[in-house]
């Protein structure tokens, strides 16, 4: 319904543009802003992994939907955080984008869970699209996704060519990259991804590069 707009390319920016306002989510923030003005007004710092999000149709409300168990829901009227919601147990949301129904009436959450099987694959990922009623924030339905691929966001997984960076940078990125290795909850985060899709785990590697170096 709105226009979403993503720009890898100077670090993670993931924007939704409604009539009133421009919802900006970078990683690590959430920015609401005028969208006749541009004026700021409101930011939301110290998250992590919030990488897409939505606003409802009456533009009463938006969401931000973070790379794991968990999305945001804040008020677009008095700009205050409504709730903290998340998925039911043993579910995620990796790279995958959210939305409000054209009603506004539902919050759509597409998930997934590793079900393990007795067989030589091992196990399969299960797929489901969590709804939301967005006046009382709890679950309504849940029901299978049978094709996934629609609700994937397309990444660059590919790290910045050498010659685009200045050699002095160099050490920085390996600083960056050990830095994050030596978090507890960045390696379980990546091991998850990585449990799932080898991609991903680049591409999360790769947004930290470009956020820390101003690619």
């Amino acid at each position: 319904m709105w226009e979403h707009q993503t720009d890898e390319k100077h670090g993670w920016k993931y924007s939704v543009s409604s009539n009133k306002f421009i919802i900006q989510i970078t990683g690590g923030s959430i920015s609401i802003l005028d969208r006749q003005t541009q004026a700021l007004l409101k930011r939301y710092s110290g998250h992590h992994y919030l990488y897409t999000g939505d606003i409802s149709p009456d533009e009463k409300q938006c969401f931000a939907l973070e790379n794991g168990k968990h999305f945001y829901v804040y008020s677009l009227e008095n700009f205050e955080l409504i709730k903290r919601v998340t998925l039911p147990r043993g579910y995620e949301c990796i790279d995958m984008y959210g939305h409000y129904t054209d009603d506004g009436s539902q919050i759509c959450i597409p998930a997934h869970r590793y079900i393990k099987a007795n067989t030589i694959s091992g196990g399969y990922y299960e797929y489901v699209m969590c709804q939301y009623d967005s006046q009382q924030l709890v679950l309504s339905k849940k029901s299978i996704i049978e094709d996934p691929k629609p609700y994937h966001w397309e990444i660059d997984t590919s790290l910045p060519e050498l010659d685009d960076i200045e050699m002095g940078s160099l050490q920085k990125i390996m600083d960056i990259v050990s830095a994050n290795l030596e978090s507890k909850d960045f390696m379980d985060h990546l091991l998850g991804l990585t449990s799932n899709d080898d991609n991903q785990a680049i591409a999360e590697i790769t947004r930290i590069i470009m956020e820390e170096t101003g690619q």
